[in-house]
């Protein structure tokens, strides 16, 4: 009896070894606070994507847009985000995902009585030249560390603003005090705003693109790797599509849900 316990404990312990070396791999999903998120379509993404890939261990850290991409370039494997504009600076750090989730342009929000106040800065269009804005001593406001457009993102890093843009950490905040009339405008997609939302009135941007496309991203390792095959996998499906792009329904013309719903790589 005494010589089989040696041989228990060890078969036990090749057994625990097994399990340990099975256990799913890690990811830290890094996200902004959501209760922040106006829509909750954040909730939405994270809750669809860490049901559909249950290979993964899955866990949430929050924290701002700066916080995000500071994980990102970190050693920490498997730290993922599931909505990133793609940059070259983030390409360097960051695998993506190849369907792009198509947001509605950014479009410049304000009170609605303040309307006369961009009219020098319009182009022949009727829409905001943002060089033209430069000029302007108007209060305007952007989430900090948040990737725009490449226009939005040239105006935000002009040094010759006749008004320095103030940046706070929630969108939701400020679209409230342009509604107040505590600033005078804010860069923002009509995603962000509550459906028949009357308080903010907008003007598109001269040389913006018409869509932004979002991706899933994730850190250049192992596991970083495997979650974006994954994602791939699932997105490929267009059931799946329509199930994770369903909460924009709510917010987009039929035509422009219908081009986010045939959104390809």
């Amino acid at each position: 009896m005494a010589a089989r316990r040696p041989l228990g404990l060890l078969l036990a312990a090749l057994l625990l070894q097994g399990a340990a070396s099975a256990a799913p791999p890690v990811v830290t999903w890094v996200t902004p606070d959501l209760s922040n998120d106006t829509n909750n379509f954040g909730n939405h993404y994270l809750s669809f994507l860490m049901g559909r890939l249950p290979a993964f261990d899955h866990h949430v850290m929050q924290g701002s847009f700066g916080r995000v991409w500071h994980e990102m370039q970190s050693d920490r494997g498997g730290t993922c985000v599931f909505s990133a504009l793609k940059t070259p600076e983030r390409e360097a750090v960051a695998v993506f995902s190849r369907r792009p989730l198509l947001w509605p342009a950014y479009r410049l929000y304000f009170s609605p009585p303040h309307r006369a106040a961009f009219t020098p800065y319009l182009d022949g269009e009727g829409r905001v030249d943002l060089g033209k804005l430069t000029a302007a001593p108007l209060h305007g406001a952007i989430t900090a560390s948040r990737a725009y457009n490449s226009v939005i993102d040239a105006f935000i890093n002009a040094h010759n603003k006749a008004r320095p843009l103030d940046s706070l950490l929630s969108t939701r905040q400020i679209l409230n005090l342009v509604r107040a009339e505590h600033l005078d405008f804010a860069f923002a997609t009509s995603a962000d705003i509550e459906q028949h939302d009357g308080s903010l009135d907008s003007l598109s941007i001269a040389g913006a693109d018409a869509w932004n496309p979002s991706f899933v991203a994730c850190t250049r390792d192992k596991t970083g790797q495997a979650v974006i095959a994954a994602v791939d996998q699932v997105f490929e499906n267009q059931e799946s599509w329509a199930e994770y792009v369903e909460p924009l329904r709510s917010v987009l013309p039929p035509a422009d849900y219908a081009v986010v719903l045939r959104s390809k790589p």
